[in-house]
Protein backbone atom coordinates (compact mmCIF):
# COMPACT_ATOMS: atom_id res chain seq x y z
CA UNK A 1 0.00 0.00 0.00
CA UNK A 2 1.51 3.38 -0.69
CA UNK A 3 1.45 5.81 1.55
CA UNK A 4 0.29 8.89 -1.25
CA UNK A 5 -3.08 10.52 -0.90
CA UNK A 6 -5.01 10.86 -4.04
CA UNK A 7 -7.86 13.51 -4.41
CA UNK A 8 -10.60 13.36 -7.05
CA UNK A 9 -11.70 16.49 -8.50
CA UNK A 10 -13.79 17.54 -11.29
CA UNK A 11 -12.27 18.57 -14.65
CA UNK A 12 -10.59 21.75 -14.30
CA UNK A 13 -12.07 24.94 -14.04
CA UNK A 14 -12.01 26.95 -17.61
CA UNK A 15 -9.76 30.24 -17.41
CA UNK A 16 -11.00 33.21 -16.41
CA UNK A 17 -10.82 36.27 -18.75
CA UNK A 18 -8.14 38.63 -17.02
CA UNK A 19 -10.06 41.93 -15.23
CA UNK A 20 -7.79 44.45 -16.91
CA UNK A 21 -9.10 42.62 -20.46
CA UNK A 22 -13.05 42.82 -19.19
CA UNK A 23 -12.09 46.31 -18.23
CA UNK A 24 -10.51 47.13 -21.90
CA UNK A 25 -13.28 45.46 -23.44
CA UNK A 26 -16.32 47.50 -21.59
CA UNK A 27 -14.33 50.77 -22.61
CA UNK A 28 -13.41 49.96 -26.38
CA UNK A 29 -17.77 49.17 -25.91
CA UNK A 30 -18.34 52.94 -23.98
CA UNK A 31 -16.24 54.66 -26.76
CA UNK A 32 -17.81 52.73 -29.86
CA UNK A 33 -20.91 54.94 -28.74
CA UNK A 34 -18.96 57.76 -29.81
CA UNK A 35 -17.69 56.91 -32.87
CA UNK A 36 -18.38 59.83 -35.82
CA UNK A 37 -20.31 57.25 -37.43
CA UNK A 38 -23.42 57.48 -33.98
CA UNK A 39 -22.86 61.73 -33.93
CA UNK A 40 -22.74 62.42 -37.66
CA UNK A 41 -25.35 60.05 -39.68
CA UNK A 42 -25.52 58.51 -43.16
CA UNK A 43 -26.13 61.65 -45.48
CA UNK A 44 -29.71 61.52 -47.14
CA UNK A 45 -29.25 62.56 -51.12
CA UNK A 46 -32.97 64.00 -52.28
CA UNK A 47 -32.21 65.88 -55.72
CA UNK A 48 -29.53 68.40 -55.34
CA UNK A 49 -30.32 68.58 -51.68
CA UNK A 50 -27.97 66.76 -48.95
CA UNK A 51 -29.49 66.31 -45.45
CA UNK A 52 -26.58 64.96 -42.72
CA UNK A 53 -28.69 64.20 -39.24
CA UNK A 54 -26.21 64.97 -36.57
CA UNK A 55 -26.20 63.84 -32.54
CA UNK A 56 -24.45 64.15 -29.36
CA UNK A 57 -23.17 61.00 -27.22
CA UNK A 58 -23.32 60.69 -23.27
CA UNK A 59 -21.21 57.92 -22.16
CA UNK A 60 -21.02 57.83 -18.43
CA UNK A 61 -19.25 54.74 -16.76
CA UNK A 62 -18.10 53.91 -13.60
CA UNK A 63 -16.38 50.26 -11.89
CA UNK A 64 -14.96 49.59 -8.54
CA UNK A 65 -12.95 46.72 -7.22
CA UNK A 66 -12.19 45.31 -3.66
CA UNK A 67 -10.11 43.01 -1.98
CA UNK A 68 -8.99 41.55 1.93
CA UNK A 69 -10.42 39.99 4.25
CA UNK A 70 -9.58 38.69 7.40
CA UNK A 71 -8.86 35.30 9.53
CA UNK A 72 -11.26 34.19 12.05
CA UNK A 73 -9.12 35.31 14.76
CA UNK A 74 -9.82 38.99 12.88
CA UNK A 75 -6.10 38.93 11.43
CA UNK A 76 -6.34 41.11 8.40
CA UNK A 77 -4.85 38.97 5.63
CA UNK A 78 -6.58 35.74 6.74
CA UNK A 79 -9.60 34.50 4.88
CA UNK A 80 -10.78 35.55 1.49
CA UNK A 81 -12.19 38.75 0.17
CA UNK A 82 -12.74 41.10 -2.93
CA UNK A 83 -15.53 41.84 -5.44
CA UNK A 84 -15.51 44.45 -8.21
CA UNK A 85 -18.84 45.92 -9.72
CA UNK A 86 -19.46 48.40 -12.62
CA UNK A 87 -21.91 50.00 -14.63
CA UNK A 88 -22.41 52.89 -17.20
CA UNK A 89 -25.08 53.90 -19.60
CA UNK A 90 -25.20 55.62 -22.84
CA UNK A 91 -26.96 58.48 -24.59
CA UNK A 92 -27.99 59.42 -28.02
CA UNK A 93 -30.10 62.08 -29.00
CA UNK A 94 -30.00 64.27 -31.99
CA UNK A 95 -29.58 67.75 -32.08
CA UNK A 96 -29.12 69.43 -35.85
CA UNK A 97 -29.79 68.72 -39.45
CA UNK A 98 -27.33 70.16 -41.96
CA UNK A 99 -28.82 70.97 -45.29
CA UNK A 100 -26.66 71.64 -48.03
CA UNK A 101 -28.54 72.79 -51.22
CA UNK A 102 -26.98 74.78 -54.34
CA UNK A 103 -28.01 77.59 -52.46
CA UNK A 104 -25.66 77.30 -49.92
CA UNK A 105 -25.55 75.46 -46.40
CA UNK A 106 -27.74 75.62 -43.03
CA UNK A 107 -28.24 73.74 -39.78
CA UNK A 108 -31.51 73.61 -38.16
CA UNK A 109 -31.69 72.92 -34.64
CA UNK A 110 -33.61 70.31 -33.26
CA UNK A 111 -35.56 71.33 -30.19
CA UNK A 112 -36.35 68.27 -27.46
CA UNK A 113 -39.79 69.81 -26.32
CA UNK A 114 -40.06 67.59 -23.51
CA UNK A 115 -36.39 68.70 -22.25
CA UNK A 116 -37.39 71.97 -22.36
CA UNK A 117 -40.61 71.41 -20.28
CA UNK A 118 -38.90 69.52 -17.65
CA UNK A 119 -36.46 72.56 -17.45
CA UNK A 120 -39.04 75.08 -17.17
CA UNK A 121 -41.28 73.22 -14.56
CA UNK A 122 -37.86 72.80 -12.41
CA UNK A 123 -36.83 76.54 -13.04
CA UNK A 124 -40.68 77.55 -11.59
CA UNK A 125 -40.07 74.94 -8.90
CA UNK A 126 -36.98 76.56 -7.66
CA UNK A 127 -38.43 80.25 -8.04
CA UNK A 128 -41.88 79.19 -5.72
CA UNK A 129 -39.54 77.18 -3.67
CA UNK A 130 -37.03 80.07 -3.13
CA UNK A 131 -39.79 82.87 -2.40
CA UNK A 132 -41.04 80.06 0.26
CA UNK A 133 -37.93 79.94 2.14
CA UNK A 134 -37.89 83.93 2.15
CA UNK A 135 -41.22 84.36 3.38
CA UNK A 136 -40.11 81.79 5.82
CA UNK A 137 -37.10 83.96 6.63
CA UNK A 138 -39.28 87.06 6.69
CA UNK A 139 -41.82 85.82 9.42
CA UNK A 140 -39.11 84.11 11.78
CA UNK A 141 -37.19 87.40 11.19
CA UNK A 142 -40.84 89.45 12.52
CA UNK A 143 -41.59 87.04 14.99
CA UNK A 144 -37.90 87.16 16.45
CA UNK A 145 -38.31 91.14 16.46
CA UNK A 146 -41.39 90.85 18.23
CA UNK A 147 -40.28 88.32 20.77
CA UNK A 148 -36.92 90.37 21.76
CA UNK A 149 -37.04 93.76 19.99
CA UNK A 150 -40.40 94.59 21.79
Amino acid sequence: MSDELTIETGPAPEPQEPSMLVIENVMDEFISTANIDTVYQKPVKHGETLIIPAAETFAFLGFGLGSGGSDSAGQSGGAGGGGGGGGGSTHTRPVAVIISTPQGVRVDPVYDLTKVAVTGLATVAMVFGALARIAGMRRKVKHFQDEFMN
